[in-house]
């Protein structure tokens, strides 16, 4: 299956569980990525823990980690991400050190501890399966 069938097969099953028009079914990876971070997007996927972890899995040979998207990634550290989207069989350490807003989104079981520094603001989502913890240093905030 090709990535455009990929999409559309998604489009099908989103829109079947009542997805918001945003979602036309022929985005680029590109602007699959910018649907998923915004606001209904990550709602709506995490809230109905969708897609399932087996069709995210296919994306992972895509690259989606350029984006701030980690698939079954393991353990890993991370640095200064702004957004974060972990998933599956993902254990993520991740700091947070400059004066700015840090995302991170759990799904399928992710699992993050956060240090945040100085005025760092974290805003972290996860689903029923994920956890995360932070841990706030020299007046960061978590949001």
């Amino acid at each position: 299956m090709n990535t455009k069938q990929l999409i559309s097969q998604i489009h099908e099953a989103a829109q079947q569980l009542g997805a918001c028009d945003k979602f036309k079914g022929n985005e680029t990876i590109d602007e699959l990525v910018e649907l998923l971070f915004s606001p209904q997007g990550r709602e709506f996927c995490i809230e109905h823990e969708f897609p399932t972890l087996d069709v995210l899995r296919k994306f992972k040979c895509l690259g989606v980690e350029r984006y701030g998207i980690y698939i079954d990634a393991g353990v890993i550290r991370l640095c200064e991400r702004d957004k974060i989207f972990l998933i599956g069989d993902s254990i993520a350490r991740v700091r947070c050190a400059d004066t700015k807003r840090y995302e991170v989104y759990l799904m399928h079981g992710a699992h993050a501890h956060i240090e945040a520094y100085n005025y760092a603001a974290v805003h972290v989502e996860r689903d029923e399966q994920s956890s995360a913890g932070v841990e706030l240093f020299n007046q960061a905030r978590e949001i």
